[in-house]
């Protein structure tokens, strides 16, 4: 059983809203989304089984991605115990399972999105942001550069 957890949220979290506001300038926000379904579904199921399971094969596919990428998004693979389950909510696992949408986004645009291209999106958009300091701003343009 393996479960997410975070080097840096702060920073991830705003690299995303970066990454899907890269993915509307290049209309490709529908087809990320329907890479979605099933956690998209998922999000409607209540259960704590069935959620975990959700979670479990999601992490399995997208496991090499999310470790490749930890850098960048501050996520990492963990493993737990059976203990950790029990303990979990299935809103924890409604979490994770937002947390690897905001994969599948990056990683389509890692997959199918020309890379110079995304990057000159991205780095637009970063440099439009007129809510983070410039310092702040060099050190998102610098982790654009590592994708």
């Amino acid at each position: 059983m393996e479960t997410l957890s975070y080097v840096n949220q702060n920073d991830y979290s705003k690299m995303f809203g970066y990454i899907k506001k890269a993915l509307e300038c290049m209309k490709e926000l529908a087809v990320v989304e329907f890479k979605c379904t099933s956690i998209n579904d998922a999000m409607q199921l209540t259960e704590k089984n069935d959620l975990w399971e959700v979670l479990q094969k999601e992490l399995q596919k997208h496991k090499n991605f999310i470790c490749n990428t930890t850098r960048l998004t501050g996520l990492y693979v963990k493993c737990v115990d059976k203990e950790y389950y029990e303990k979990i909510f299935p809103e924890e696992i409604k979490c994770q399972l937002k947390e690897i949408k905001k994969i599948v986004y990056l990683k389509h645009i890692h997959d199918t999105v020309s890379k110079d291209a995304i990057k000159n999106v991205l780095k637009s958009v970063i440099r439009k942001d007129d809510k983070i300091t410039k310092e702040e701003q060099d050190k998102r343009l610098k982790l654009v550069d590592l994708l």
